[in-house]
């Protein structure tokens, strides 16, 4: 499934306007996979989206954009990233937690059908 171009450039629009910055992997104009974080002096480096086009998954690119964005944490001197993911999303759960991204805090009922999310963090050697 790709993900329609009117809703891509609905989400960027919304989130470069709060200071999101964007990532990629794209095969012909198509995108594969997207990502987007926020780098603030205030609250740090943080993870907002990681989604993989669903036909895709399991492949590695849900990996390399993970790969990409701790590398530009990094880079960017940052100690450490932040994220949060939903318990039902299992795949993202396993990814983060296999790349050394620990549970800092756990919230339950944020979500209608009570669902709980959890807070991630990896810390990092600069």
């Amino acid at each position: 499934m790709r993900y329609p171009r009117d809703l891509i450039e609905s989400i960027t629009r919304s989130h470069k306007e709060r200071g999101f910055e964007y990532l990629a992997r794209l095969d012909d104009g198509a995108i594969l996979a997207m990502a987007n974080v926020i780098r603030s002096p205030l609250t740090g480096f943080e993870l907002m989206i990681l989604i993989v086009d669903k036909d895709l998954r399991g492949r590695g690119l849900g990996q390399l954009m993970l790969e990409e964005i701790v590398a530009l944490a990094v880079e960017g001197g940052y100690r450490d990233v932040k994220t949060d993911v939903f318990v039902d999303n299992k795949a993202m759960l396993r990814l983060l937690i296999q790349n050394d991204f620990v549970i800092t805090k756990l919230d339950a009922y944020l979500r209608a059908d009570g669902m709980a999310r959890v807070e991630l963090k990896k810390r990092l050697s600069t």
